[in-house]
């Protein structure tokens, strides 16, 4: 099987191995955000509950200005997800397609959102902790983990907790 996960890894899974592993303080659970080869190992795992965040964010593009808003609404529902998960004890697994992107992104809305930390504090400690425990994947990304992508929706994020705005998911 090792050949065909190697057939499957793109150029930003270097390793088989590819996650970080960060600290929830307040709930001293831990959070993995990891690429989707490492994810599908753990999908069946009891001690971790997983979010597929390219479930729920298909896209891995920048969205348009006018999607902002609704990218923000599927950022607060990831980050919901990760912060029922801590508070129920188990720890979270969190993935994308390279856990490069998407999910780290979805990982610093969850502290944004939950634990009120700001966007530049956030990026600060990825900053460190991405290429540290991926260096591989570091190494061949020069915007690793890749915040720009959804720059506009961390802003909005950011402003809905000191300025509150709608972004839950309206009800027809």
């Amino acid at each position: 099987s090792g050949q065909d996960d190697t057939l499957r890894m793109s150029r930003y899974q270097v390793q088989d191995t590819d996650k970080v592993i960060l600290l929830d303080e307040k709930t001293h659970q831990i959070i993995i955000n990891c690429t989707r080869l490492v994810g599908d190992r753990f999908d069946n795992n009891a001690k971790y509950a997983v979010v597929d965040v390219s479930r729920v964010i298909k896209s891995d593009s920048m969205p348009e200005p006018r999607e902002v808003k609704k990218v923000a609404e599927l950022f607060v529902q990831c980050a919901t997800a990760i912060a029922d998960i801590l508070e129920s004890g188990k720890d979270a697994l969190i993935y994308c397609k390279n856990g490069r992107s998407r999910s780290p992104a979805v990982v610093a809305a969850f502290f944004i959102i939950f634990r009120g930390y700001e966007l530049d504090a956030i990026k600060g400690w990825f900053n460190e902790a991405y290429p540290s425990q991926r260096p591989e994947t570091a190494r061949v990304s020069t915007n690793f983990p890749n915040f720009d992508k959804y720059e506009q929706v961390m802003a909005l994020l950011e402003k809905s907790i000191s300025e509150p705005i709608s972004l839950c998911p309206t009800r027809s």
